[in-house]
């Protein structure tokens, strides 16, 4: 996958926030780029560019729902910006601290909270209607899985220096 250029990505930003700030990535996510944007004045946000496969009316989809659910409730970073840059859509959201769950360091008591909150995320989604229909599993099967494995295989090695 390649990645947006922070180059190209700082004259964006700087008409956004219009002030100072420093660009740094963030460990995590295989298949979009996330970069950590700390202003001068400490304020932290998130710039997320969606794989290039990834259409403008799709992200805005996604924001919509986000939307929908932070309507119902739901505590979700809605995004401050969108953009389109280098064959990209990017997001810029604010930051939120916490770090994923270890797979082997989730208890009983923190499944069952994850449970809960996603049973709440679930109703609050019930009511949200997409703006087009759903693909059916026909539309989706034609994907090259070797193909898949390989670009995921390669995101790793680039993630790793290598």
């Amino acid at each position: 996958m390649r990645f947006v250029a922070t180059a190209a990505i700082r004259p964006l930003l700087r008409e956004t926030l219009g002030t100072s700030f420093a660009i740094a990535p963030l460990a995590g996510g295989l298949l979009n780029q996330h970069l950590l944007v700390t202003t001068n004045a400490g304020s932290k946000l998130v710039f997320k560019a969606y794989r290039p496969v990834m259409p403008r009316a799709k992200v805005d989809e996604m924001h919509r729902m986000m939307a929908h659910a932070a309507r119902r409730g739901i505590a979700v970073p809605l995004p401050i910006a969108t953009y389109e840059i280098a064959g990209h859509v990017a997001g810029l959201y604010p930051f939120v601290e916490g770090a994923h769950p270890s797979r082997y360091s989730v208890g009983v008591r923190r499944v069952a909270a994850m449970g809960e909150t996603l049973g709440r995320v679930d109703r609050a989604l019930d009511s949200f209607r997409p703006s087009a229909p759903k693909p059916s599993s026909l539309d989706l099967a034609p994907w090259d899985a070797e193909k898949f494995v390989g670009e995921i295989a390669a995101i790793r090695a680039s993630l790793r220096g290598k």
